[in-house]
């Protein structure tokens, strides 16, 4: 799938927030099709 490249990552660890009501919201983008078609998607996590 990534013959030539390599994606992007990070990765983050948190042990808590500063307060319980806070949200980690993670955005992403990522090409579906080789006509390349871009979807964004949004999520909120909530511990």
């Amino acid at each position: 799938m990534f013959s030539e490249i390599s994606p992007a990552t990070s990765m983050v660890e948190l042990n808590r927030l500063i307060s319980s009501e806070l949200l980690v919201e993670i955005e992403t983008t990522a090409i579906i099709t080789s006509d390349s078609v871009i979807k964004t998607a949004k999520t909120s996590y909530d511990r």
